[in-house]
């Protein structure tokens, strides 16, 4: 007996974290009575027509690995949607140097990781005005307090640094020659001690995760408040 079609949506997107530290991304439809559900993990390839999706797609495959394949293809294919294009990092996350086990009197015992905002297609720099400290992207001021709160809510971090430093790294111009070059900035967060090897994977990839979604937010509202004045 031949069934009958039916007319499913697009409801929601989930993503799955996998034992390996790695995700998948499903598409989840519906049919307007929700009385059925289909689960779709998409491939990348082949036409999907659908802008957001490959936006999911970016921020997934960026989650897996930032300087992979399939990032630097999806952050290729982007500059053809304006829409997308808009929405490129234009510095580059990553997390840094884990020190090894350190008490400290407000986290406790814990793991220290750098995290780096490096200078990439604009500079990453820092200011302050008062008390106030900025992670800057270019001419975009971002509060550091802000991010520190919203890096503070992801589970196992004990503690991030109060202040942000200068990030730099030895530069050969020739044998015996070289300087310190600026590169960006960094920051510290604590980590619970003594976790498994894939909880620290998966910890550092959701910070690079979160900390370059917070950023992309706020350089995406900056642009929309500019391209608005420019309008009028």
């Amino acid at each position: 007996m031949q069934s009958r079609p039916r007319s499913i949506e697009l409801a929601e997107y989930q993503e799955e974290l996998l034992p390996s530290g790695r995700k998948l991304l499903h598409c989840i439809f519906k049919d307007k009575f929700g009385t059925f559900t289909y689960k779709w993990t998409a491939p990348w390839k082949g036409e999907v027509g659908v802008e957001k999706l490959f936006f999911k797609a970016l921020e997934i495959e960026e989650w897996n690995d930032y300087e992979g394949a399939w990032s630097k293809e999806l952050r290729q294919a982007s500059k053809e949607i304006p829409s997308l294009e808009e929405m490129e990092l234009p510095v580059r996350i990553q997390v840094g140097q884990m020190a090894e086990v350190i008490e400290d009197r407000l986290t406790g015992e814990a793991y220290r990781a750098a995290i780096e905002v490096l200078s990439d297609q604009v500079r990453a720099w820092q200011d302050k005005e008062g008390e106030e400290l900025f992670l800057c992207i270019g001419e975009v001021k971002i509060s550091y307090r802000s991010l520190s709160s919203a890096l503070l809510k992801q589970r196992n971090i004990k503690g991030i640094s109060e202040g942000i430093e200068d990030f730099k790294d030895w530069v050969e111009s020739g044998p015996g020659y070289g300087d310190w070059e600026r590169l960006g900035i960094c920051f510290y967060v604590w980590l619970d001690a003594g976790l498994d090897k894939t909880a620290y994977q998966v910890m550092g990839r959701q910070l690079a995760s979160d900390i370059r979604s917070f950023i992309r937010k706020r350089l995406s509202d900056h642009r929309a408040l500019k391209r608005g004045f420019e309008e009028l």
